[in-house]
Formats: structure tokens, C-alpha cells, sequence
């Protein structure tokens, strides 16, 4: 087996560009050759944006959930996934692993073909067929997933002069001698947060806890945020 390894992905919103990026850094380190290949058409960003000011989102997210709904959507959209894959890269047959980190895109065509799964629950469309050799797990240790841990970007490790938690929340303006409690959510899924925001700021001691949420491009999420709950424990 070569060292050449293709990652597909593709910009829907939900960070799965950032995991294919921190796949390519690691697996540079690890000696191996990575390609992303960014294959989804535009209309797909263009939906997705329309979806987020329509707030159709979440139920659209529970259709396609749902596994035969899911098996039908991957069989119109695999269709052509081999061929898009050769119009941006035409030597990739000369790739033996082939990664996916979107769950539209389903490689068959690698040795091995493997799916990322991001999320602590697992999408349906994840799951759906074509089925690929191996399923990667961030966060489920399952029997079915192969459990790798999650892999963060080459800037999470660039700080490397912290010796303790301390020095490196006194540093970024956080309180060392709280505990501080970290939320993360990517794109348009941290707005889930503001269903307990309040519950949260009120409920665990201002003097014991600070809450960090990290909101990813969701600048709007931030800055509404900052405004509303400004004296309390976030």
C-alpha cells in the first residue's frame, strides 16, 4: 500500500472542513501524503444558507435522519461522486485510502474507504449505504466505529509554553482558580445553547464556575451573547 491518502469534504456549515484539515496535518505527520478535495457542488452552500435565514435546518436535519430517506438522497447524489472526484483529481486511483468527512459523500472506489463520524450522535445519513470499510469515531466508543479520539488543528498545539491549566487560562483573561466549564459547538448548532444559558448562569456559583463557549464562525452567536449575559459567569 502507498502512503497517498484522499480526503473528500466539503463546505456545508458544520466543521467538516476543519476535520479534514486536521486529518491532513496529522497524517503529514504521520508520514502518510494527504489531498483534500473540497467536491461539493455550490448549489449545496447556497441550500444550506437559504436553510440557516429560513431556520429549516433542524427538520431538515431530522429528514434526512431518517435511513431511508438518507439511503435514497446518497443513491442520487453517489452517483456521480467518482467522476467529480476525477474532474479535481484525475490521478486518484493512485490513492489506496480514500476518507470522507461529509455524510454525503460515500467513497467506494479506494482499498480502503473510510467515513468520519464528528458528532457524539451519529447522523443517519452517516450510517446509510455505500457502506465503507471502516467508520472513524471522535467521540463513541462503539464496537462498530474504530475509536481514534479527536484530532485537533496544528494552532491547538502551537502554545506549547503552558505548563499548567493555570498559566494558560490566567493568560487568556479566564479566572485560574475557577473550573472552568467549556462549550463548543460549530456554525449554527451553538445557538442550541441559548435554550439553558440561562439556567446555566444562574444555577452553578459565579464565584466557583466561568463558562467558555466556543462558537466557531458564528460571530452573531458571540456578539449577542457578550451583550445579553455581560455580568454573568461567561
Amino acid at each position: 500500500m502507498n502512503k497517498k491518502i484522499l480526503i473528500l469534504t466539503g463546505k456545508a456549515g458544520q466543521g467538516h472542513i476543519s476535520i479534514a484539515k486536521s486529518l491532513e496535518y496529522w497524517t503529514a505527520q504521520w508520514g502518510l501524503e494527504p489531498k483534500v478535495l473540497d467536491i461539493l457542488p455550490g448549489y449545496m452552500n447556497t441550500t444550506y444558507r437559504l436553510n440557516v435565514k429560513a431556520r429549516t435546518y433542524q427538520p431538515i436535519f431530522r429528514l434526512t435522519n431518517n435511513r431511508y430517506l438518507s439511503k435514497l438522497m446518497l443513491v442520487g447524489f453517489n452517483g456521480s461522486l467518482e467522476e467529480r472526484v476525477e474532474a479535481l483529481c484525475p490521478e486518484y486511483k493512485d490513492y489506496d485510502i480514500a476518507i470522507s468527512t461529509h455524510p454525503l459523500l460515500h467513497p467506494a472506489f479506494a482499498k480502503t474507504n473510510m467515513i468520519i463520524l464528528p458528532d457524539p450522535s451519529i447522523h443517519g445519513m452517516y450510517l446509510a449505504s455505500p457502506k465503507p470499510k471502516h467508520y472513524i469515531s471522535y467521540w463513541k466508543q462503539d464496537r462498530k466505529f474504530d475509536f481514534l479520539g479527536p484530532l485537533a488543528r496544528k494552532g491547538f498545539y502551537d502554545e506549547l509554553k503552558y505548563t499548567t491549566k493555570q498559566s494558560l487560562k490566567k493568560e487568556n483573561g479566564f479566572d485560574p482558580n475557577k473550573t472552568t466549564i467549556l462549550i463548543l459547538a460549530g456554525g449554527e448548532w451553538i445557538n442550541k445553547s441559548q435554550d439553558y444559558i440561562d439556567m446555566l448562569g444562574y444555577a452553578f456559583d459565579p464565584e466557583k464556575y466561568e463558562f467558555v463557549f466556543i462558537c466557531g464562525k458564528n460571530e452573531r452567536f458571540r456578539q449577542e451573547m457578550e451583550r445579553q449575559y455581560q455580568d454573568v459567569n461567561f
